[in-house]
């Protein structure tokens, strides 16, 4: 299914107006992350860089989308690189840059939930990584 992933992600901007995107995105992230990326995977050949594009583009189109949305994507965005390419550290990264990058407009984040969002965010890499902190 992972041939399909370009398709079926121009398809996510075609969904009617009521369908939560963000919820159909994140479930396809978390399915995304049982996938085992073969050692010889090339950077171009990666499932992270087409996902990580479309979550940048849906931002950039979805001027309404609410800071804990677009938390919710960073988060599952990291949670699946962590899971399928838990040696490039670069794409938790990127992902984190381009977090701070959204972060940094507008509005501050206020409230426990946003709190837990980024709690939960930036606690992934260490969760995953636990041997670093021994």
């Amino acid at each position: 299914h992972i041939a399909t992933l370009p398709v079926f992600l121009k398809y996510c901007g075609w969904l009617a107006a009521a369908t939560d995107v963000n919820q159909v995105l994140l479930s396809m992230m978390d399915r995304l992350g049982t996938h085992e990326a073969p050692t010889d995977e090339t950077e171009e050949a990666s499932i992270f860089a087409p996902v990580s594009a479309h979550v940048s583009e849906l931002m950039e189109k979805s001027e309404d989308m609410d800071k804990e949305s677009a938390l919710q994507l960073f988060t599952g965005l990291a949670r699946m690189a962590l899971r399928v390419y838990p040696d490039r550290l670069s794409y938790v990264d990127e992902t984190f840059g381009k977090c701070a990058d959204m972060l940094a407009q507008g509005t501050p984040l206020k409230g426990a939930r946003a709190s837990k969002l980024l709690r939960e965010l930036s606690m992934q890499p260490l969760e995953w990584h636990a041997d670093v902190l021994m």
